[in-house]
């Protein structure tokens, strides 16, 4: 038996039509989008459906090589990459981009030249989804529709009230989960990445860790945290989570990893 952890993201479109062929184009168009944008090799994101192939309601992207690219953090948490994915898809589809998106999605139109009719090995057919050849349209309209719709969106993230009271900050800062995403996107082009497994001590979870290292990084400033991870050899950085303040406080980081400044 084997067991191994990669970096996933669930993606769940809302589509009202009955069309067995929707969420399969979808999911290797957006699939070949990442593949282009993110300059990615063939295999790098591979996409699994949800829950099984006969009854795909949603896909799994993951990163199936060593290390992951960090693509898929990227994807949600820049507000444009979405998008940029979904046009490309589009343009992979073999639809021209060189005019302004189209209102509605009749009003798509293929490129010069193009004989692909439902799917072909130069648009979404390739080796690994043999399977699902079968299912892939690019005349589907619901799916058109919704990669149309995504090549106009802009990814948000909900916000949540800190869980300080109001005397110790009454302003609104990001969920945990928030702030280890906008961490990631700032640590990403640092070399500063952590460890994909969290940590967690006496059920405390610590995101920020680099285990090699004996490193490990909050956002807070936890003295009773601080001293569980201490106890255990490891260097403790308290960041903030004012991202104005990272680059500062980051430089004793660079040092313990032995990172370039």
């Amino acid at each position: 038996m084997v067991e191994d952890r990669k970096n996933a993201l669930l993606f769940r479109p809302e589509l009202t039509g009955e069309s067995k062929d929707t969420i399969p184009t979808v999911q290797h168009a957006l699939l070949r989008g990442l593949e282009t944008v993110f300059q990615l090799e063939e295999g790098e994101i591979l996409a699994e459906p949800m829950p099984v192939a006969d009854a795909r309601t949603s896909f799994l992207f993951y990163e199936a090589t060593e290390g992951g690219a960090g693509v898929l953090t990227r994807l949600v948490s820049d507000p444009d990459s979405l998008a940029e994915v979904a046009r490309e898809a589009l343009r992979i589809l073999h639809f021209d981009l060189n005019v302004p998106l189209p209102a509605e999605a009749s009003g798509l139109v293929d490129g010069d030249g193009i004989a692909c009719v439902a799917a072909c090995y130069r648009c979404i057919m390739s080796y690994y989804n043999q399977p699902d050849h079968e299912l892939l349209d690019r005349r589907d309209f619901e799916a058109r529709s919704f990669l149309l719709r995504l090549a106009r969106a802009r990814v948000t993230t909900p916000q949540a009230w800190s869980r300080r009271t109001p005397s110790a900050d009454a302003r609104a800062t990001v969920s945990s989960d928030d702030i280890t995403v906008a961490w990631l996107s700032f640590a990403k082009t640092r070399d500063l990445m952590p460890d994909v497994e969290p940590m967690e001590i006496d059920a405390q979870r610590i995101p920020l860790v680099w285990r090699d290292h004996y490193v490990a990084a909050l956002f807070d400033d936890d003295p009773a945290l601080a001293t569980k991870l201490e106890s255990k050899g490891f260097d403790v950085i308290v960041l903030g989570r004012d991202e104005a303040v990272w680059g500062e406080r980051s430089s004793e980081l660079v040092k313990l990893l032995g990172r370039s400044a």
